[in-house]
């Protein structure tokens, strides 16, 4: 599986949205909108993030 393909179905499977997904990631909805569609990755940094 592609990580856009994880991704949603995550966020499907935790009955989340793409935009509380964001906000909780800190990261605005379009950028979030791009790792959904799979127009866009995000990087290592953004992607280790520590609680």
């Amino acid at each position: 599986m592609l990580f856009h393909e994880i991704l949603r179905l995550l966020i499907e499977e935790r009955g989340l949205t793409q935009k509380q997904t964001a906000k909780d990631l800190h990261i605005p909805v379009s950028t979030m909108g791009g790792y959904v569609q799979g127009t866009s990755e995000p990087d290592f940094a953004t992607l280790n993030l520590q609680p």
